[in-house]
């Protein structure tokens, strides 16, 4: 593309490019009629003649932007910002340049901010925060005693706002907007039995830990989290309920349940991710955390009179929420009222000793009634004429109970290998049967 360039009088220069790959063409003022040089002052809006006029192609156009360098170390730029040169204009290019106040220029003759009183107003803030309420005034002056060249006076009421609210790297603590803080009610429920039951166990004192999961520090009453710190602690009242109410500034937030209690194991597994994102006011997050009932455990050992371990006897566990109506337990996996985890548990809630003479009921739900019966029990031993009446499971017994079940042996004839009775041949039992047949006769003759 060709672009024809008129010079219109004998000072004009040509415009030119500064390098091979420049992506423009300088422009040259030309300041003929001003002797050569002209003074902007401060605030001013100067039209700057150039000398020449341009036949741009049609469906094009000229822009005309700042030098970076004059811009930066100067101050000095296009009014507008950015000229633009139509394809039909055919006049003289002239630039509008303006320059700001007197600049405070630093070592390397960069322009970096006007000297005199300068004025700071936060407009806009990002979400979760409101603007700064006051204006911050500060008065710059050349200082060639300072390694910077200048030297910066706050006023005493910003300095002392400034000093009230600075923290660490992070700067101001700038007010928080109040109408999007978000909060989150966490819920426990019984992971079994799917609700927020109790039935006499409490939920009281399982606690929940809150950390802070955004890129950015936040500030939650007068705490500072850093990314991944511990922004609040809950604890769950008796119903397994915990709120923080609005609290949480815009950021992303992780609750972990880091604490049971007596009742209820700790849900390593569980974790919740919300966040506040600042459209919404003051969100507030629901979520239910699911928790495993402590089971109880009853161990019962049969042992003879001797202590050996009694295998072969079967004893039936029966529950009752009142004490009076009894049902046997049954299998489940789960802790669940009437429920029984034992491998071997038979579909009459009963479960026989092993070779050591033990049984185990386990998985029980605490805090319900339960007895134990004998229902069968091996050769040569007694059943239990009572049942026994467990004790009730609490905490305070860890919901364990342990008996040892001592039989009396029944006076028969043992089974060859048994225990209990000591064995005696057959001729001595026969030699005793005939003696007493032949002392029978002779007593009745004597009392004859």
């Amino acid at each position: 593309m060709q672009v024809h360039i008129k010079l219109l009088n004998h000072a004009a220069t040509v415009p030119t490019f500064g390098s091979v790959d420049a992506a423009g063409c300088d422009l040259y003022a030309n300041l003929s009629a001003e002797g050569g040089s002209v003074t902007i002052a401060p605030g001013v809006t100067y039209l700057v003649k150039t000398g020449i006029a341009m036949e741009i192609p049609k469906n094009y156009a000229g822009f005309i932007y700042a030098r970076s360098g004059l811009a930066s170390k100067r101050g000095l730029r296009p009014a507008n910002c950015v000229g633009v040169v139509d394809s039909d204009y055919r006049g003289e290019v002239m630039v509008a340049l303006y320059t700001s106040d007197a600049l405070y220029t630093n070592t390397d003759g960069y322009c970096q901010i006007p000297l005199g009183t300068v004025k700071i107003t936060e407009i806009r803030n990002s979400l979760g925060y409101t603007v700064l309420p006051d204006s911050l005034y500060c008065s710059i002056s050349a200082d060639p005693s300072s390694i910077s060249g200048a030297s910066v006076d706050w006023t005493a009421e910003s300095w002392a706002y400034l000093m009230n609210m600075a923290v660490g790297n992070y700067g101001v603590y700038e007010p928080i907007d109040t109408t999007v803080l978000g909060g989150i009610t966490i819920q426990k429920v019984n992971q079994d039995a799917g609700s927020a039951e109790t039935d006499g166990a409490s939920f009281a004192g399982c606690e929940f830990t809150i950390y802070n999961r955004s890129d950015n520090a936040v500030k939650i009453g007068d705490t500072l989290a850093e990314p991944g710190e511990v922004c609040v602690v809950l604890t769950a009242d008796e119903i397994g309920k915990a709120s923080t109410g609005n609290v949480f500034p815009v950021g992303t937030y992780e609750v972990r349940e880091t604490r049971g209690n007596a009742y209820y194991a700790q849900n390593t597994d569980w974790a919740y991710t919300f966040t506040v994102d600042g459209t919404t006011a003051n969100p507030n997050f629901t979520v239910s955390c699911p928790n495993t009932r402590l089971s109880a455990l009853i161990r019962l050992e049969k042992v003879g009179t001797s202590g050996q371990t009694v295998p072969g006897a079967k004893f039936r566990l029966e529950w009752s929420e009142d004490g009076t109506s009894w049902s046997p337990v049954t299998k489940s996996d789960t802790v669940v009222m009437g429920g029984c985890s034992s491998a071997g548990l038979d579909e009459h809630g009963c479960l026989t000793t092993g070779s050591d003479g033990v049984v185990v009921f386990t998985g029980l739900y605490p805090t319900v009634h339960y007895r134990v019966t004998e229902v069968e029990s091996p050769p040569g031993y007694q059943l239990l004429k009572e049942p026994i009446l467990v004790k009730q499971l609490t905490p305070e017994n860890a919901f364990q109970a342990s008996y040892q079940v001592v039989n009396d042996d029944v006076f028969r004839l043992p089974v060859t290998g048994g225990s209990g009775f000591h064995s005696v041949s057959l001729g001595v039992y026969l030699l005793c049967t005939a003696l007493m047949l032949a002392l029978f006769p002779l007593a009745r003759k004597r009392a004859g």
